[in-house]
Protein backbone atom coordinates (compact mmCIF):
# COMPACT_ATOMS: atom_id res chain seq x y z
CA UNK A 1 0.00 0.00 0.00
CA UNK A 2 2.88 2.07 0.60
CA UNK A 3 2.47 3.45 -3.32
CA UNK A 4 3.28 7.07 -4.37
CA UNK A 5 0.30 8.64 -5.68
CA UNK A 6 2.70 9.13 -8.96
CA UNK A 7 2.73 5.13 -9.43
CA UNK A 8 -0.74 4.87 -9.00
CA UNK A 9 -1.54 7.30 -11.69
CA UNK A 10 1.04 5.60 -14.07
CA UNK A 11 -0.78 2.46 -14.04
CA UNK A 12 -4.36 4.02 -14.38
CA UNK A 13 -2.92 5.42 -17.70
CA UNK A 14 -1.17 2.43 -18.53
CA UNK A 15 -4.13 0.65 -18.10
CA UNK A 16 -6.21 3.12 -19.84
CA UNK A 17 -3.81 2.73 -23.28
CA UNK A 18 -4.16 -1.12 -23.14
CA UNK A 19 -8.18 -0.56 -22.87
CA UNK A 20 -7.92 1.48 -25.71
CA UNK A 21 -6.15 -0.45 -27.81
CA UNK A 22 -8.21 -3.87 -26.78
CA UNK A 23 -11.09 -1.79 -28.23
CA UNK A 24 -9.86 -0.28 -31.51
CA UNK A 25 -8.74 -4.12 -31.70
CA UNK A 26 -12.27 -5.35 -31.03
CA UNK A 27 -13.82 -2.57 -33.37
CA UNK A 28 -11.14 -3.94 -36.56
CA UNK A 29 -12.29 -7.21 -36.29
CA UNK A 30 -15.93 -6.01 -35.53
CA UNK A 31 -15.60 -4.26 -38.89
CA UNK A 32 -13.94 -6.64 -40.50
CA UNK A 33 -16.19 -9.93 -39.64
CA UNK A 34 -19.38 -7.23 -41.38
CA UNK A 35 -17.71 -6.29 -43.83
CA UNK A 36 -19.55 -8.27 -47.10
CA UNK A 37 -16.81 -7.73 -49.57
CA UNK A 38 -13.78 -8.83 -46.75
CA UNK A 39 -16.48 -12.22 -45.82
CA UNK A 40 -17.35 -12.69 -50.10
CA UNK A 41 -13.12 -12.93 -50.93
CA UNK A 42 -12.82 -15.12 -47.68
CA UNK A 43 -15.52 -17.47 -48.20
CA UNK A 44 -16.25 -17.26 -52.01
CA UNK A 45 -18.65 -20.76 -52.16
CA UNK A 46 -20.62 -19.95 -49.18
CA UNK A 47 -21.24 -16.57 -49.96
CA UNK A 48 -22.63 -17.82 -53.76
CA UNK A 49 -24.40 -20.61 -52.21
CA UNK A 50 -26.44 -19.33 -49.37
CA UNK A 51 -28.12 -16.80 -51.29
CA UNK A 52 -28.95 -19.16 -54.17
CA UNK A 53 -30.23 -21.37 -51.71
CA UNK A 54 -32.59 -18.82 -50.36
CA UNK A 55 -33.49 -17.97 -53.69
CA UNK A 56 -34.35 -21.48 -54.95
CA UNK A 57 -36.64 -22.21 -51.72
CA UNK A 58 -38.06 -18.59 -51.79
CA UNK A 59 -39.45 -19.65 -55.51
CA UNK A 60 -40.75 -22.69 -54.37
CA UNK A 61 -42.83 -21.45 -51.76
CA UNK A 62 -43.75 -18.80 -53.93
CA UNK A 63 -44.39 -20.61 -56.77
CA UNK A 64 -46.79 -23.67 -54.82
CA UNK A 65 -48.70 -21.25 -53.20
CA UNK A 66 -49.32 -19.96 -56.73
CA UNK A 67 -50.46 -22.63 -58.35
CA UNK A 68 -52.45 -23.54 -55.39
CA UNK A 69 -54.28 -19.91 -55.81
CA UNK A 70 -54.69 -21.09 -59.16
CA UNK A 71 -55.93 -24.31 -58.63
CA UNK A 72 -58.40 -22.73 -56.01
CA UNK A 73 -60.03 -20.72 -58.56
CA UNK A 74 -60.19 -22.93 -61.12
CA UNK A 75 -61.95 -25.57 -58.85
CA UNK A 76 -64.34 -22.49 -57.45
CA UNK A 77 -65.54 -21.54 -61.00
CA UNK A 78 -65.53 -25.14 -61.98
CA UNK A 79 -68.10 -25.88 -58.91
CA UNK A 80 -70.32 -23.01 -59.92
CA UNK A 81 -71.23 -24.06 -63.29
CA UNK A 82 -71.90 -27.36 -62.23
CA UNK A 83 -74.11 -25.92 -59.24
CA UNK A 84 -75.86 -23.30 -61.57
CA UNK A 85 -76.20 -26.58 -63.81
CA UNK A 86 -74.25 -25.76 -66.75
CA UNK A 87 -71.43 -27.02 -68.47
CA UNK A 88 -68.35 -26.05 -67.72
CA UNK A 89 -65.86 -24.18 -69.52
CA UNK A 90 -62.43 -24.00 -68.98
CA UNK A 91 -60.57 -21.39 -71.60
CA UNK A 92 -61.65 -22.07 -75.09
CA UNK A 93 -62.21 -25.80 -74.52
CA UNK A 94 -65.18 -28.06 -72.86
CA UNK A 95 -64.38 -29.87 -70.13
CA UNK A 96 -62.62 -33.04 -71.08
CA UNK A 97 -62.35 -35.32 -67.66
CA UNK A 98 -63.78 -35.76 -64.45
CA UNK A 99 -59.99 -35.47 -63.39
CA UNK A 100 -60.49 -31.58 -63.09
CA UNK A 101 -63.54 -32.29 -60.91
CA UNK A 102 -61.67 -34.84 -59.02
CA UNK A 103 -58.85 -32.42 -58.03
CA UNK A 104 -61.42 -29.25 -57.59
CA UNK A 105 -63.40 -31.49 -54.68
CA UNK A 106 -60.17 -33.03 -53.24
CA UNK A 107 -58.57 -29.43 -52.94
CA UNK A 108 -61.41 -28.43 -50.91
CA UNK A 109 -61.14 -30.95 -47.88
CA UNK A 110 -63.36 -33.98 -47.36
CA UNK A 111 -66.09 -31.93 -45.90
CA UNK A 112 -66.48 -28.94 -48.12
CA UNK A 113 -66.39 -31.34 -50.87
CA UNK A 114 -69.28 -33.65 -49.10
CA UNK A 115 -71.22 -30.25 -48.61
CA UNK A 116 -70.87 -29.10 -52.56
CA UNK A 117 -71.46 -32.91 -53.65
CA UNK A 118 -74.70 -32.97 -51.43
CA UNK A 119 -76.04 -29.33 -53.16
CA UNK A 120 -74.63 -30.29 -56.25
CA UNK A 121 -76.36 -33.50 -57.01
CA UNK A 122 -79.54 -31.82 -58.15
CA UNK A 123 -77.77 -29.95 -60.84
CA UNK A 124 -75.48 -32.79 -61.73
CA UNK A 125 -78.45 -34.80 -62.89
CA UNK A 126 -79.72 -32.37 -65.45
CA UNK A 127 -76.10 -32.25 -66.48
CA UNK A 128 -76.13 -35.63 -67.45
CA UNK A 129 -79.06 -35.35 -68.96
CA UNK A 130 -78.33 -33.10 -71.63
Amino acid sequence: MGQAPEDIERHIHETRERLDENVSELRARIRSSLDWHNQMQRHPLASTAVPFAFGLMLSLLLGRALIGARRRAKSRSLLAAFAAGQRPVTGNRRLASWDEVIDALLSMGPQRARAVLSELLPAFKSYARR
